[in-house]
């Protein structure tokens, strides 16, 4: 499973139509919480909705998050992609100039 988490971190407040993307879908951080509930996203707790979407051109399950009512984090989840479809949202997004990074420094025992 693919799954990846694209953080929002604006320094001023963002007007309702913002110019920053979320990369690799048709969104933009600082959408109200209304316009996502019109396409369609669901309500999933306080300050969360979640639906389907594309991301790169892959069908997502995304959870995205709002904060004062507007797009500030996006979590997409993609299940069954190839080798071949992983590596290229990895490059789409290095070539953005996102890199990786790992949030669990603890090695896995297996």
């Amino acid at each position: 499973m693919l799954a990846l988490a694209v953080l929002g971190l604006l320094a001023v407040a963002s007007p309702a139509d913002t110019a920053v993307r979320v990369p690799g879908t048709t969104l933009r951080f600082g959408l109200a919480d209304t316009v996502m509930s019109a396409r369609g996203f669901t309500a999933a707790g306080p300050g969360q909705r979640r639906g389907r979407c594309r991301f790169f051109g892959l069908t997502s399950d995304a959870t995205l998050t709002f904060e004062s009512g507007q797009l500030a984090r996006a979590e997409f989840a993609v299940s069954s992609a190839s080798t071949y479809e992983v590596a290229y949202v990895h490059d789409q997004l290095t070539a953005m100039g996102y890199r990786r990074s790992c949030e669990n420094s603890t090695p896995r025992m297996e």
